[in-house]
């Protein structure tokens, strides 16, 4: 059973659990995890804090840029969600995209 199934098991709401452990699998996150340039800046711990204590799963976490990408913002979706741009608004902007 991989980390994932193991945190599932004590936590309801697998896709949240999927939302924060396998963050690096998200392709949108994934060169961060390597070292290389992305939207690098996300609260996973404020998103698992408000779980644990106030029941709020999430649905998704905004990932911000920094550096390289400044005020760019995507969200990071649970799997097998990716973030898909709805075809207005602001590309640089997380409103702009749904997670499906």
């Amino acid at each position: 059973m991989n980390a994932t199934g193991k945190l599932a098991l004590g936590i309801s709401g697998a896709s949240a659990v999927a939302l924060l452990v396998d963050a690096c699998a998200a392709p949108i996150f994934s060169p961060s995890c390597q070292g290389g340039a992305a939207t690098d800046s996300w609260d996973g711990l404020g998103a698992l804090v408000d779980w644990v204590e106030k029941g709020n799963a999430p649905q998704q976490i905004i990932a911000r840029g920094t550096t390289v990408f400044p005020g760019r913002s995507r969200p990071l979706c649970p799997y097998p969600q990716s973030a898909n741009y709805r075809g207005t608004g602001n590309p640089e902007d997380a409103a702009s995209f749904v997670c499906r």
